[in-house]
């Protein structure tokens, strides 16, 4: 857990009550009302050339709709399931 001397602004009473009466439930913080996970493990050199690599093909087509978006996601997930090679000569 952070020391709340580091950033103490963000910590106050007032800040949470502002942000309780704003976004009620809704903001991440050290104590209420989402605690913060303690921390994300780092990405491994695959993880972060395949997330890369799927953001090249998922916006190599522009796409303006929700919908055609997860169905862009979908398409790329399934065509590098389909051709896993450019992943295995990465690892």
């Amino acid at each position: 857990m952070i020391p709340t001397r580091w950033c103490p602004p963000h910590f106050t009473p007032g800040v949470r009550t502002f942000l309780d009466r704003i976004f009620p439930d809704r903001w991440v913080g050290r104590v209420e009302p989402i605690t913060w996970p303690q921390k994300f493990p780092d990405p491994t050199p695959l993880g972060f050339f395949l997330c890369v690599h799927m953001k090249c093909l998922i916006y190599e087509t522009p796409v303006n709709t929700d919908e055609g978006h997860a169905a862009r996601i979908v398409a790329v997930v399934g065509d590098i399931m389909e051709n896993p090679d450019t992943v295995f000569r990465v690892h």
